[in-house]
């Protein structure tokens, strides 16, 4: 009674203080409480008890609940528990008998505030592992994002350099022809080949425009400008040309269609790309004396 006193002045109402008898209450009181899933945090012992010692009482205590700090009541001529608790129940402090009263409630007052200390330091360390778990998530993600970023990116400039390709080849093809039937050539068909040259370099410049949209191209996306398109008259300059080149694999390309407009609601420059790369890829990869429709 005189020690639940003492324990009572020391840390007040705000803990429950349990008193038990011998060691086998002692670790039937402990073990319904941490069944329910109340929080032991201190537990001090005599040394010197019926059932069994102190020290060994406190070492099954340390089975069941580890982070419980424990202290022993112990006499001048028992060190041989002390060291026994100390080793194999982690006793965080040991009271020589008969105990000061101040000396009692410091280390029991002590002994609490770094139970509690070692509490919330365990859960601060649990909430920084999981915010760096969370972060090393994300920077994944984000690195995941950035190399996919980096693959579309690629893909893109090796199309755009594939679609310069043709355009550039049109305005050799057509500017060879000019130079060597310049002479004999009307000026009627110069006109023409020049508005061809003419077409192939404005689309040239509309690639060119795409691919120094840089924002464009590290966000993954390009802003198309929608509007009617009569895709007859692109098709047919696009045959055309084709089809001179054609000539020298003895392909030819059959274009077959109605005098009307063929209108789509599209983005006239992304059309053309589209129709030149089935037509040149068409030409490209078809074996020699064949038709194209």
């Amino acid at each position: 009674d005189s020690l639940r006193t003492e324990l009572e002045n020391a840390v007040g109402p705000d803990y429950l203080i349990e008193m038990a008898e011998d060691s086998a209450e002692c670790l039937e009181v402990c073990t319904e409480l941490l069944e329910n899933g109340d929080e032991i945090a201190l537990v001090i012992a005599d040394c010197i008890m019926p059932g069994m010692k102190g020290d060994e009482l406190l070492k099954h205590i340390h089975t069941l609940s580890p982070k419980t700090l424990k202290i022993m009541l112990t006499g001048q001529a028992q060190l041989d528990a002390v060291s026994n608790a100390i080793q194999y129940a982690n006793l965080y402090r040991y009271i020589a008998k008969p105990w000061q009263s101040d000396d009692l409630k410091l280390t029991v007052t002590e002994a609490l505030h770094s139970y509690f200390q070692d509490q919330k330091l365990a859960a601060f360390y649990v909430h920084l592992e999981e915010q760096i778990a969370q972060r090393t998530r994300e920077l994944q993600n984000k690195n995941e994002a950035l190399i996919k970023l980096n693959e579309e990116k690629n893909e893109f400039l090796g199309i755009a350099v594939h679609d310069l390709k043709n355009p550039l080849s049109a305005i050799q093809g057509w500017t060879e022809m000019m130079i060597s039937d310049y002479d004999d050539m009307p000026k009627s068909e110069a006109i023409e080949v020049a508005s061809r040259i003419l077409a192939s370099t404005r689309q040239m410049l509309d690639l060119v425009n795409n691919l120094l949209d840089v924002n464009a191209i590290e966000s993954g996306e390009t802003q198309l400008s929608l509007s009617k398109v009569d895709l007859l008259p692109l098709m047919r300059s696009i045959v055309v040309y084709y089809s001179e080149r054609a000539k020298a694999k003895a392909i030819t390309l059959q274009f077959k269609y109605e005098e009307k407009p063929y209108v789509a609601f599209a983005h006239s420059h992304t059309i053309i790309q589209v129709l030149d790369n089935l037509i040149s890829n068409a030409v490209k990869y078809s074996p020699h004396s064949k038709h194209i429709f």
